[in-house]
């Protein structure tokens, strides 16, 4: 009886280490089953990204596009001269 407890106790300590090293070795890839999933939400990630990127990178020239627009037009508004001038 004294002897069963511990080994139940270890019994258990073993199983849930088990259970959490199983899956920090899913998670990790370290397993077949665990590798294709981090490698499918790795390209899902990395998609995702290079996605919302080009996104970005659209919008900023959208904007700085638009911006040149009513900047010039301002310009023209209030009837300045944007071209240089040569001085001699």
């Amino acid at each position: 009886m004294l002897t069963a407890v511990p080994e139940a106790i270890s019994g258990v300590v073993s199983a849930v280490g088990d259970f959490f090293g199983g899956m920090w070795d899913f998670v990790t890839g370290k397993t077949t089953e665990g590798s294709e999933v981090v490698k499918a939400k790795t390209t899902e990630m990395s998609d995702h990204v290079s996605a919302k990127t080009t996104e970005m990178s659209t919008n900023a020239t959208l904007q700085a596009q638009s911006m040149q627009t009513n900047v010039g037009l301002s310009m023209d508004a209030m009837n300045l001269d944007t071209q240089p001038r040569l001085i001699l």
